[in-house]
């Protein structure tokens, strides 16, 4: 039975005919398969998928099985929109941070923030915020969850600054927390960023202590060698 020839790396082989054919058909089979399963895709209820064609948004699709083009040309992002986000600030919960400082969980370079009659305190806080454009929030900044804690820092140290260090810790608190929000929506909606805040929570707050001064650096000077001979001539001497 005359066979096919198949060079494989540098060397080249002869099959079957019937069994060269077989192979085409496998491999024919296998890149339907999957074809088929990077073009189909479910969105699960709470979120919603925005598809993207070489740059361009075409379609968002609710919950539900859909078909997209395989190979990378079209793309999928999943944004949960039904979903409470939390953005802390002054502190981490759910997972440890390379920056933060020693004391636990507890984050300074956030926490740290300046009253208006220029006292110090310490403050945990919390930004609660859903996302209601899903393109927007994809497309409008280069980084959303980067612009949000920058923006939320702003806003919280504008707001502090405004009011006094008893006032922060008693009376005002949801005045400062109010004042926080609506800073940070006014943001987002110029920067069209498709997010509603929906609470500003002030968790925790102290004065703010001083840093512990860094411990003294002792350098131990090596022993300087002792010249047995000098010793000895000036024993002679006497």
């Amino acid at each position: 039975m005359a066979g096919e020839k198949v060079q494989f790396s540098n060397q080249e082989f002869e099959v079957a005919t019937v069994y060269y054919w077989l192979i085409i058909l496998i491999a024919l089979v296998l890149a339907v398969i999957v074809t088929a399963l990077m073009s189909f895709y479910t969105i699960t209820p709470g979120d919603s998928g925005v598809v993207v064609r070489l740059g361009k948004v075409i379609r968002i699709n609710e919950p539900g099985i859909y078909w997209k083009l395989p190979w990378g040309i079209d793309r999928l992002h999943r944004i949960k929109v039904d979903y409470q986000y939390n953005a802390e600030f002054g502190f981490r919960s759910a997972e440890a941070d390379s920056d933060i400082v020693s004391q636990g969980k507890f984050y300074r370079p956030e926490a740290r923030l300046l009253t208006g009659d220029l006292k110090m305190i310490d403050l945990k806080w919390v930004v609660q915020y859903r996302v209601k454009d899903p393109v927007a929030y994809l497309f409008s900044v280069a980084d959303p969850e980067q612009t949000i804690r920058t923006v939320g820092l702003t806003a919280m140290r504008t707001a502090v600054g405004d009011y006094s260090f008893h006032e922060v810790f008693q009376t005002e608190r949801r005045a400062v927390a109010e004042m926080a929000k609506k800073h940070m929506q006014s943001k987002f909606d110029l920067y069209k960023m498709g997010i509603i805040i929906q609470h500003v929570q002030l968790k925790q707050a102290w004065p703010a202590l001083p840093e512990p001064e860094p411990a003294p650096i002792v350098i131990h000077q090596p022993a300087m060698p002792v010249d047995s001979t000098r010793i000895d001539s000036v024993e002679k001497t006497w």
